[in-house]
């Protein structure tokens, strides 16, 4: 049996790419990551959508699975469409973990009327589909007519495992990193650390020799956010963060107002004749990112890390996302709308928060940042590491935080 490949193509440019497509397929009404599969010594998809082609690779099935190699997943036949050129025939299918079949059909249309063409659990998930793909659409055995194997995988997040297939033709389109975010030996010319006394002295001493006393002017300070982080951040050294991989990077702070994306996910308003308005929350440790700016569909809107809606996690026990309504600068607004305090910060609901557990960090993200500001924790950007000195080391033994 040949091996095959599995090609997705994108107009997407980060590291990081989007798990779906921007818009709703109209076969099967929903957003999905849709591929392509050919043989292993295949340069190209069948088809070309975009100037991006990454190959998936099996290790990204195996994130998806949550590290499950026993992890079941179904192959579902949805429909055939024939192509513009003749004997061109489109063969449409949607993959998902077994375990989310229900929750996941039910979204799409006509999923009552999909035919399970196999299951296979997450370490022979490759060879199935090779044996598939061997079996219904290898070219030789369609002579006359060119079949399509497409697979539009559904409930699949922002990933990384991929091989680029042609990095030549498209690196030049993409954007460089925000200035904070490059080092000195990119290119940047650094001013230098210190000057010394006289050079100071040369430098201001005759400044104002030919100003009357009555027209010096207050000096104000002219604090400026760097390039890539929010107008009112000035803090690019000190609130550092894990990324999704574990690196630590720079994160802006703001306090922001979510709402959750579920439409039936509401609260019934008794003053206002039980009219249902959409769950909002308050969260004053929204953490922003610029390299999270992504337009094309990964849904991190403005860049700020994912918050989830805690009233659909308690009914329903399902991850729904929420987005950004408004977001302002930290201490600017102590109370919501209504007059009333706003609530605690949520660990279990922040993403930042269960990226430090995961870390070693057990207690809440807004406590990492104090720890890191006031110098009681070391950590650098771009580093996968971070720990207590030992003065704070010592402190926490005598219990004097």
């Amino acid at each position: 049996m040949a091996g095959i490949k599995i090609f997705h193509t994108s107009k997407n440019y980060n590291q990081v790419l989007p798990g779906q497509s921007p818009q709703n397929d109209q076969d099967i009404g929903v957003r999905a990551l849709w591929t392509s599969v050919a043989t292993a010594d295949a340069s190209e998809p069948c088809c070309v959508h975009h100037p991006r082609t990454v190959s998936l690779l099996p290790e990204l099935f195996l994130e998806w699975a949550l590290d499950d190699e026993k992890a079941e997943w179904t192959l579902l036949y949805v429909c055939e469409n024939s192509g513009e050129a003749r004997g061109h025939k489109f063969h449409k299918y949607v993959l998902l973990l077994s375990e989310h079949k229900d929750t996941l059909l039910k979204k799409c249309k006509g999923s009552h009327k999909y035919e399970v063409a196999f299951t296979a659990r997450t370490k022979s998930l490759f060879n199935k589909l090779g044996k598939f793909y061997e079996q219904w659409f290898r070219p030789a055995k369609n002579k006359g007519t060119t079949n399509h194997f497409h697979i539009g995988i559904l409930g699949g997040s922002p990933f990384d495992h991929y091989q680029d297939e042609n990095a030549t033709e498209w690196q030049h389109l993409r954007p460089e990193p925000p200035k904070v975010h490059r080092r000195e030996s990119d290119g940047e010319v650094s001013e230098p650390e210190s000057l010394t006394f006289s050079e100071i002295f040369k430098k201001f001493a005759f400044e104002n020799d030919d100003q009357r006393e009555e027209e010096w002017v207050a000096v104000r300070s002219k604090n400026k956010a760097k390039d890539g982080c929010l107008p009112f951040c000035f803090e690019a050294n000190t609130n550092i963060f894990p990324d999704y991989k574990g690196v630590f990077r720079h994160y802006c702070r703001a306090d922001a107002t979510w709402a959750c994306k579920r439409k039936g996910c509401g609260q019934t308003s008794k003053e206002e004749e039980g009219k249902v308005t959409r769950t909002t929350w308050r969260s004053f440790n929204s953490w922003y990112h610029q390299h999270l700016k992504d337009h094309e569909g990964q849904g991190l809107r403005k860049g700020f890390e994912r918050q989830y809606c805690k009233q659909c996690w308690a009914k329903s026990k399902e991850w729904v996302e929420g987005k950004i309504c408004a977001f302002s600068k930290p201490g600017d607004r102590d109370d919501d709308d209504k007059g009333k305090k706003r609530p605690p910060h949520d660990q279990e609901m922040c993403e930042m928060c269960q990226r430090l557990k995961r870390k070693g960090f057990d207690q809440s993200c807004f406590m990492f940042s104090n720890y890191v500001n006031r110098g009681d924790i070391v950590v650098e950007e771009g580093d996968g590491r971070w720990k207590f000195t030992e003065d704070a080391k010592a402190r926490q033994a005598q219990r004097k935080w």
